[in-house]
Formats: C-alpha cells, sequence, structure tokens
C-alpha cells in the first residue's frame, strides 16, 4: 500500500489555503481518523508536578497522584513564605 493510498482511507478531501502570509493544510477527515483523534487524547492530562501524562479519574484531575499533588502544595506554600 503506498502512502497516498492509506492516507485517502483518513482524509477524504484536503485543500491548501494561504491566507497572511502562511499556508495551511485543510482536511475533510473520515469517520475513522476523527474517532482516532478523539480517543487519543481522552482522560489524558499533563500533571502539573512531573509533567508526566495520565488518565484522569476526573474531570477536574490536575496531579497524577498524592505525592505529586503534596509536592506542588509544598512549592506553592514556600513560594508564598518567601514573598512575606
Amino acid at each position: 500500500m503506498r502512502i497516498g493510498d492509506a492516507l485517502s482511507l483518513l482524509v477524504e478531501r484536503a485543500d491548501v489555503i494561504e491566507a497572511a502570509g502562511r499556508t495551511f493544510l485543510l482536511i475533510e477527515a473520515t469517520p475513522t481518523l476523527m474517532n482516532f483523534l478523539k480517543s487519543y487524547g481522552a482522560g489524558r492530562e499533563t500533571c502539573g508536578a512531573c509533567h508526566r501524562r495520565f488518565t484522569a479519574r476526573r474531570s477536574d484531575a490536575k496531579y497524577c497522584g498524592s505525592a505529586c499533588r503534596q509536592q506542588a502544595y509544598r512549592g506553592r506554600r514556600w513560594s508564598r513564605w518567601l514573598q512575606l
């Protein structure tokens, strides 16, 4: 299978648009590609302390676990103490 054939399974139509001195590729994706893109990032967050990717159990999760949450709290507490 050639690359063009593989892309035709994922992209229905592609247009090149030039605006404001920049070039953009506008694609109309197939349902297969859209489902992949939706599931790829679903529930994946970046930890605010260690910056690793993790699967969030809650929609408002900021940290991957209690150790990182505690580390971030101590950092905030220390920075407030330094500002006094």
